[in-house]
């Protein structure tokens, strides 16, 4: 956070939350919501959540050195008010605490005339956000991107706070998992270009349909449009070319790629193996070597390219940038096993989109490794009424792949397992009713076998606890 500026002083909270105070002036260091990350000169912000309530935790944060409690008044209990003025800490009590945060954060953004990078989509977000992170390091010295998964009403908040002086350019996630979010987080973030990757069923529980979670998606575009940015959209994907079609008048400068020979795309792409030619509009072409494997990737990839050229960046500086990039955790990781196996973690979330992509991945990766392919799959959540479709959609991904054995977990998954048997499928495919009896079976019958296999499932299925069998 940058250490000097006079938004962090309490007159200026006044002013953002209305609360008006006769304390003096205040100065903090940083901002947190967990209480185990603050430090001396820490301004905590306590705020209920799903699992926990940060208004438990004052009194730690307090302990951690902070100085500075920002609290919801119907959520504070007497010992904390108590613990809080024990410490002579500033405070200011308020309505809503997230919705405050937020407030600050969005104040703060304003502090920074950079480009902002917002990537959105319902699959390929975390993915393009690397690669654009590391392709821009290579011209701008100071980029800050979202960490893990932080792309949320907590988590993108907390990203703008991380900024600090000397900031170049900044890449910032969004999800969406109800209606009228994007708007919010657009409105928070002010981006300068807007990334949309793919559209496609997700959180379907609280987006009720596929046609609504696009039409949420492309409320980005149109947001970003509104506030004065630019656009790079997949000119690939139904959703987002309905939209641009639409909207295409007020299109000045944006971009459109498509992964594929598409004349009307400013960039359109062909693969190779590992290796992704683009070419634009004049006929110039450039190959570069794909961050990631699999060919899904080329679609994340030319996203990160039109991004890039959009701010200026010559094929040299996006080429050093690229010799930065590291893979995010749980997301493709690809790592070679003692017995000579490839094992291939794609554990953190876990869509119809992602799996075919994966079990797509996973084929071409035996083919040219000339082993077995093994799929390890957990249920998909947050598919709502369509969720036992989209479950036994993936026979036929798995099918047409060639997979040789999967093993499935989770009740969702008996759906596929049931579609599997009806349509006859040539490879070998168990069932496994609880952890236990999934560690048992790997342990077993894929530990010792020289394959490869991929372990892909939604977050809170937790596959990445069966990793530990695997010794890479």
């Amino acid at each position: 956070m940058r250490k000097a500026s006079p938004l962090l002083r309490s007159e200026n909270l006044e002013i953002l939350f209305a609360s008006p105070s006769s304390q003096k002036n205040t100065h903090f260091q940083n901002v947190v919501t967990d209480s185990r990350k603050a430090s001396t000169g820490s301004l905590f912000f306590a705020v209920p959540g799903e699992i926990t309530d940060g208004h438990a935790y004052i009194e730690s944060a307090l302990s951690q050195g902070s100085t500075g409690i920002i609290y919801q008044a119907s959520s504070i209990t007497a010992d904390a008010l108590e613990a809080i003025d024990r410490s002579g800490a500033w405070s200011l009590g308020v309505k809503d605490s997230l919705a405050a945060l937020r407030t600050f954060a969005g104040a703060y953004r304003k502090e920074f005339q950079v480009p902002v990078i917002a990537v959105i989509g319902s699959v390929g977000k975390t993915s393009t956000k690397e690669i654009i992170a590391a392709i821009l390091h290579g011209k701008f010295l100071s980029v800050k991107k979202t960490e893990a998964s932080q792309n949320g009403y907590l988590g993108i908040p907390m990203t703008l706070l991380a900024w600090e002086d000397g900031l170049q350019a900044a890449v910032v996630e969004i999800g969406i998992d109800a209606i009228g979010a994007m708007q919010k987080h657009i409105e928070l973030v002010c981006p300068t270009i807007t990334v949309l990757t793919r559209t496609g069923p997700e959180h379907l529980h609280q987006l009720k349909d596929e046609a609504t979670a696009t039409q949420e998606e492309c409320i980005g575009l149109t947001q970003t449009l509104r506030l004065g940015g630019d656009v790079v959209v997949n000119g690939a994907d139904p959703g987002a070319l309905a939209w641009w079609n639409k909207t295409s008048p007020s299109l000045k400068h944006a971009r459109r790629y498509a992964v594929g020979a598409d004349p009307s795309a400013d960039f359109a792409a062909t693969t190779n193996g590992n290796q992704i030619t683009i070419r634009d509009r004049e006929n110039r072409s450039h190959t570069f070597a794909l961050p990631l494997p699999g060919s899904h990737q080329a679609s994340n990839f030319l996203a990160a390219y039109a991004t890039a050229r959009s701010l200026g960046l010559t094929h040299a500086e996006m080429k050093k940038g690229l010799s930065t990039f590291r893979g995010a955790a749980g997301r493709t990781e690809i790592r070679a096993l003692k017995n000579g196996g490839i094992l291939i973690a794609d554990h953190y979330n876990s869509n119809p989109t992602s799996l075919k992509a994966a079990i797509l991945l996973l084929s071409e990766t035996a083919s040219q490794s000339g082993l077995p392919s093994v799929a390890v799959l957990a249920d998909m959540l947050e598919l709502g009424e369509k969720e036992e479709s989209y479950h036994r959609g993936i026979a036929e991904a798995l099918q047409a792949a060639q997979i040789k054995r999967v093993v499935l977990t989770g009740n969702r998954m008996k759906w596929l397992e049931d579609e599997l048997i009806k349509n006859k499928f040539s490879g070998f495919c168990t069932h496994e009713p609880d952890r236990a009896a999934l560690l048992h079976s790997l342990k077993s019958e894929t530990t010792g076998v020289r394959a490869v296999i991929l372990i892909k499932g939604s977050r809170s299925m937790k596959l990445e606890e069966v990793l530990p069998l695997y010794e890479c």
